[in-house]
């Protein structure tokens, strides 16, 4: 690896700083045959690392203060993502980790954002659209790792998300060992095993996985036991609570599967703090994104946050409900400096 010419780095720099979330330590394979050409932007293979071992510059946790702003709580989740990206980069160590939670707590939110941060090298994919290979679907492991080809002049290492990863056990082939075959390439995949590679592919041994799901059955089974329903409300027994290797194995899950995680978060439950947080920081992303003051009942926003945890919704839930709301004020009103949701129906108070 070499150093971009002296004259070219700040340019370079400012051409990529969006793509790297604000990293300005930028190393490169320079393959130019003019040592002495004006800056050309076919020039250049390009390869974003990260520096290992130059100051603090890129810690685990500069990696996290990139979510810290957008994810409310959720903290060992935060550090384990961080961890994941830093060992990656900085030990050369692709890792296998589960993120288990419930529906809107933040687990896919933390993995968009990061992506954002870090465009290329994360990728996010709907494992429920997974198929095993032989089978006929539009998503195989091969063409997975394939879509990362495009990204490989930029990044040398990936970050597999495989979102909705409990759903690879819905019963869609029952008459056939249908997930036992799917969990078996699913072994090979998570030991990083070049075998399962096709042409186009990248190799798995450069490949950090995450699986992310609700595994709402565990919950339930585990919530009907103690007499409860449902999730809206937690009780702090509730938010302590696991899930183990013995009610993985109890969903369907291989124990050779279970075995390869390096790690297994389990997320705090959302609650209805969380949430209130949650809308606060979306009415202050939504005013600064139309350029105008939100003015707005208190319990109006109270309101919205208790539907989108009952409708067990997320940020984006409560970004809609307000961004409906001030849309309607503007349409009658375009031209006022300050969106008076206050002057507008209130939302139905929420009802415990």
């Amino acid at each position: 690896m070499s150093y971009i010419k002296e004259q070219h780095a700040e340019e370079l720099a400012d051409m990529t700083l969006d793509q790297v979330g604000g990293m300005n330590r930028l190393k490169f394979d320079s393959i130019s045959p003019k040592d002495n050409c004006p800056w050309p932007e076919d020039s250049i293979e390009m390869t974003l690392v990260p520096e290992p071992d130059d100051g603090n510059w890129f810690t685990p946790q500069s990696v996290q203060e990139a979510i810290d702003d957008t994810i409310i709580g959720q903290d060992a989740a935060k550090k384990a993502a961080s961890m994941i990206i830093y060992d990656l980069y900085q030990f050369n160590l692709p890792t296998t980790s589960l993120f288990i939670g419930q529906t809107g707590c933040g687990k896919t939110e933390i993995w968009r954002q990061l992506s954002k941060e870090w465009k290329g090298m994360i990728n996010i994919v709907d494992a429920s659209q997974l198929s095993a290979a032989g089978w006929r679907g539009d998503m195989h492991l091969t063409d997975i790792l394939r879509s990362f080809d495009r990204h490989k002049k930029m990044w040398r290492k990936f970050i597999l998300v495989l979102d909705e990863f409990d759903k690879c056990w819905d019963n869609r082939n029952s008459d056939v060992n249908y997930y036992d075959l799917l969990q078996d390439q699913l072994l090979k995949l998570f030991d990083h095993d070049d075998s399962i590679i096709s042409p186009g592919c990248i190799s798995p041994s450069d490949l950090a996985i995450v699986c992310l799901g609700a595994f709402s059955p565990i919950y339930e089974k585990k919530h009907s036991k103690k007499g409860t329903i449902g999730f809206a409300r937690t009780t702090e027994e509730e938010k302590s609570e696991n899930i183990t290797p013995d009610d993985l194995l109890a969903f369907g899950m291989k124990p050779e599967l279970i075995g390869r995680y390096d790690r297994i978060i389990v997320m705090d439950p959302p609650s209805l703090d969380t949430y209130k947080q949650l809308a606060d920081l979306e009415l202050k992303k939504l005013s600064d994104r139309i350029g105008k003051k939100i003015d707005i009942y208190s319990e109006d926003l109270y309101a919205i946050a208790a539907d989108a945890l009952d409708a067990k919704l997320g940020g984006r839930y409560i970004q809609k409900r307000l961004l409906a709301r001030a849309e309607d004020y503007i349409y009658e009103h375009p031209n006022d400096l300050v969106v008076k949701l206050t002057e507008m129906n209130p939302v139905a108070p929420y009802m415990a």
